[in-house]
């Protein structure tokens, strides 16, 4: 797991480096890549009220990051947006920066493959520059949480498990 808050890239965390991790270019380009692999599912809470408008550049701009600096494919997005009531989103407004946080702050959190810490921290620093671009999400009010999981993915009646692009027995029906 790696947690992140205001600014990138010098960011003062413990990751986990695996070292079957692959570059960005080694992971995309590699043979017989089941290119499903490398998606991430993306789950973001913030406080209710915001337009729509604004959602909607928020999803984008965490879209283009992935997309840009972590090599998830194009069209393959998945998103969680979760607004609650003020009284239900507690943070310190002031842990780990020198300024204050605000109302605007979101948490997102973001599970994917395994990534090496160099592969992390460009991927924060284009997220944080994105969120400032569109909307305008201050640094400051942007907590970000990495966590590495296998992907399983279920379609079809097929389970595909991940790097290996093997199914489940009993799991392809025929149909």
């Amino acid at each position: 797991m790696l947690a992140w808050f205001g600014q990138a890239p010098t960011l003062p965390y413990q990751t986990l480096d695996t070292a079957w991790a692959e570059p960005p270019a080694q992971r995309a380009n590699r043979k017989g890549s089941n290119k499903e692999d490398s998606h991430a599912t993306v789950r973001v809470t913030m406080i209710k009220g915001k337009s729509p408008d604004y959602i909607k550049k928020m999803s984008d701009s965490i879209y283009e990051a992935l997309v840009e600096a972590y090599v998830q494919q194009k069209e393959e997005t998945f998103q969680i947006i979760e607004q609650l009531e003020p009284s239900d989103l507690i943070y310190a407004r002031h842990f780990g920066i020198k300024g204050s946080r605000s109302g605007d702050f979101v948490i997102i959190n973001i599970e994917s493959d395994a990534r090496r810490r160099g592969e992390k921290e460009a991927f924060l620093a284009r997220l944080s520059d994105k969120l400032a671009a569109s909307p305008g999400i201050a640094r400051d009010d942007v907590f970000v949480r990495l966590s590495m999981t296998q992907l399983w993915k279920i379609g079809h009646s097929v389970v595909v498990l991940p790097y290996r692009n093997r199914r489940l027995p009993g799991s392809d029906t025929g149909k």
